[in-house]
């Protein structure tokens, strides 16, 4: 994968595959993830969760281009709108100025939580 490939469907699958707040094997099967999470700089837990991800990417797709749930649901490929609206009401506040910085962010706390 190049820098200018991203794929964030992927990233968020594999977040949600490795939902390690509220893991189905003991925690000590994961100490090298979470390792690699201590040595991230931002130590906020709202990185683990999908629904951040998913929330950010909405609010700049709403903002920027004025989309709906049901067009940002199409476009994130997720199930249901439904998964956009809760995302977004969990994580009202948007932290990026735009998709790309969004994009860069996720790929690099990817990269450094061993995710992808």
């Amino acid at each position: 994968m190049t820098n200018n490939q991203f794929d964030l469907q992927a990233a968020l699958e594999t977040l949600h595959r490795n939902d390690w707040l509220n893991p189905v094997e003991p925690v000590n099967e994961y100490v090298d993830e979470i390792e690699a999470v201590a040595d991230f700089n931002v130590m906020d837990t709202k990185y683990m969760q999908r629904n951040y991800w998913i929330a950010q990417f909405s609010h700049l797709l709403s903002r920027q281009f004025e989309l709906g749930p049901r067009a940002i649901s199409r476009i994130l490929k997720l199930s249901s709108h439904s998964v956009v609206r809760r995302a977004m009401a969990e994580y009202s506040t948007v932290d990026y100025a735009t998709l790309q910085d969004a994009q860069t962010e996720l790929a690099m706390y990817c990269e450094k939580a061993g995710v992808i």
